[in-house]
């Protein structure tokens, strides 16, 4: 009988893809195995390592990041990133009257 329990497993990294342009992808990563995203739908936070779906546009991560952490999406604003920024935090501040 073999052993398989010796085999090894390819290590999983998080990473962002270069082509990923919006500046709150500073703050979100994709998991990786040996440089293939794993899983395009879950983004990864950098911050605390959380987890939330991911289709396409960014913004519910923009709103997470300003939920969870405001001066880093204020940073994120200031960066240049897109409008969508602003018109999230415009949104978030009308939810919390």
């Amino acid at each position: 009988m073999e052993d398989n329990s010796k085999q090894s497993c390819p290590e999983q990294t998080i990473t962002t893809p270069k082509h990923l342009r919006s500046s709150t992808w500073k703050y979100f990563e994709f998991y990786t195995v040996d440089g293939k995203v794993t899983n395009k739908g879950k983004a990864v936070c950098r911050l605390h390592k959380g987890q939330l779906s991911y289709s396409s546009t960014t913004r519910n991560l923009q709103a997470r990041l300003l939920a969870y952490h405001p001066t880093e999406a204020e940073e994120a604003e200031a960066e240049g990133s897109s409008d969508t920024i602003k018109e999230t935090t415009m949104l978030i501040q009308l939810f919390r009257k």
